[in-house]
């Protein structure tokens, strides 16, 4: 009974991630977009925008959407399954030491979340890897003819590149999903309510919005490593080389080219799905 009960919790997390991922990716696809292009060819936000308005016009913003969305329902969709799975499986070993513990402690939420994150990143790395090159590349046919050309001239390891990268990636999500349950928690227990109750849509937005944030900029030279790998095909280098290349290139500050336009979408992103409570959080004390 307890398994049947764990896979309908599982069934709710993907229905909710096809609804929320879609219409946040949906919405906010030209600021990533213009977030994409910073990243990996550099210069200020105006300047990306003007060039990118200058040879592809106002399509040029939507360029790729279709498999940007594929990405982003297998990420997050995948992301909330292992997170029900392994959170379900924890607190089981828990309540066989202490029966009726249902929250994971601070800790115990981050490990889980990272390890979701972990299984997720491996299987979904190749729609990363085709979504950006796809939505990067003017001479790009599309995301399913972009899978066949990188399987085609690099096999596996050209649709995996920038997997390491990615798993150290791990701790974004895991970070921002525990620090979004404490968050909440804190302002339950600061208004006089339990933790047990329901915070607002407004709270859930900022409270996301403001995680989410810490998050990024905690791991932002990472996440510019990671979409210049996989963009381009740096995959030679490694994260260090890698690294070292954008120092030389743009000095220390170009690790966080493109921060704030990512920050703007990544927050927005968030903020609208958990504004809309659709997607639950890992149990925190």
């Amino acid at each position: 009974m307890e398994s049947v009960s764990v896979w309908e919790k599982v069934w709710q997390e993907v229905r909710s991630g096809l609804v929320s991922s879609v219409g946040a990716e949906a919405i906010l696809f030209p600021i990533d977009t213009l977030k994409l292009q910073q990243q990996v060819y550099g210069g200020s936000a105006a300047l990306v925008a003007k060039r990118l308005l200058e040879k592809q016009g106002l399509g040029g913003l939507y360029k790729g959407l279709l498999g940007r969305l594929i990405q982003t329902i297998t990420s997050n969709v995948g992301f909330f399954v292992w997170q029900t799975v392994f959170v379900q499986l924890s607190l089981r070993q828990l309540q066989v030491h202490e029966p009726g513990c249902q929250k994971l402690g601070t800790i115990a939420a981050l490990v889980v979340n990272m390890l979701a994150q972990q299984f997720n990143r491996i299987l979904t790395t190749p729609f990363d890897v085709v979504a950006n090159v796809n939505q990067a590349d003017p001479a790009s046919r599309g995301f399913f003819s972009t899978f066949l050309r990188l399987a085609r001239t690099g096999g596996v390891q050209e649709l995996w590149r920038g997997l390491p990268v990615a798993l150290l990636l791990s701790l974004n999500p895991a970070l921002m999903f525990t620090l979004v349950g404490k968050l909440s928690d804190l302002i339950k227990v600061l208004r006089g309510h339990g933790t047990s109750s329901h915070l607002s849509s407004t709270d859930m937005f900022w409270i996301s919005g403001v995680s989410k944030a810490v998050a990024t900029l905690l791991t932002y030279p990472l996440i510019r490593a990671k979409a210049v790998i996989q963009t381009t095909g740096g995959n030679h280098l490694g994260l260090w080389g890698m690294l070292a290349q954008i120092v030389g290139q743009s000095g220390w500050l170009g690790l966080y080219q493109g921060v704030w336009i990512m920050s703007y979408k990544t927050v927005l992103f968030n903020s609208l799905m958990m504004a809309r409570s659709l997607f639950k959080l890992a149990p925190t004390n």
